[in-house]
């Protein structure tokens, strides 16, 4: 799984910010706009991200605790998936 990572979001806001900072009156009206909407953009789509991060963090813990209960139960009733051995008796040999 491929993630966003931290310095090439930090990387393209810092590119954001010289563009609205030396250039964005000197831009034409679309332009500047454009500058503003890709900045909310990367920062609505970095916060979804984040959330969709820590959702997956939920899912796994929930995973790795159900995981643990199964095993628990598993290792607490193994006898009951041990099969009983068959005692020969004479009849068995024939």
């Amino acid at each position: 799984m491929q993630g966003i990572q931290l310095f090439e979001y930090k990387s393209l806001l810092e590119s954001l910010n010289k563009l609205k900072q030396v250039d964005i009156f000197n831009l034409p009206g679309e332009e500047a706009d454009s500058v503003l909407n890709e900045e909310k953009k990367l920062h609505d789509i970095y916060k979804n991200y984040q959330l969709s991060m820590q959702q997956v963090s939920e899912y796994i813990r929930q995973f790795e605790e159900h995981k643990n209960a199964i095993r628990r139960l598993m290792k607490n009733n193994r006898h009951y998936l041990k099969e009983p051995r068959r005692k020969e008796t004479s009849n068995d040999r024939i």
